[in-house]
């Protein structure tokens, strides 16, 4: 079993420093990108919610090394919703649709690694 989630927990890792590519839009498409920050700060604040709800229903573990994965993915979850809150702030001064296409990406991986926590 500590294999088995050793063994997530790096799969996940790697599945968060792949990056994406994106190709730049122009004119309209900036409101359009604007809208669509908007819902994602919404996601990511679902996201919080459900992180936090997981968390209140997470059994207690006397195994340590389960504690410490168990540990780092909730770091990495917190740091994810972090990097996540720092591209929506940036996105008021790029209005970049690539930047919204990271965000929507983080916002995903955020998820999996909730439910996989």
């Amino acid at each position: 079993m500590k294999a088995v989630l050793a063994s997530l927990f790096i799969g996940l890792l790697a599945l968060a420093s792949v990056s994406a590519n994106a190709q730049d839009y122009e004119g309209n498409d900036c409101i359009a990108c604007s809208a669509s920050v908007a819902q994602l700060d919404i996601l990511a604040q679902e996201s919080r919610d459900n992180l936090n709800q997981k968390l209140a229903k997470m059994d207690d573990t006397q195994d340590i090394t389960e504690g410490k994965i168990r540990a780092a993915m909730m770091n990495m979850i917190e740091a994810k919703l972090g990097q996540v809150d720092g591209m929506i702030n940036d996105f008021g001064m790029t209005s970049d649709r690539a930047l919204v296409d990271q965000i929507l990406k983080e916002i995903n991986l955020i998820n999996r690694l909730i439910i996989e926590l």
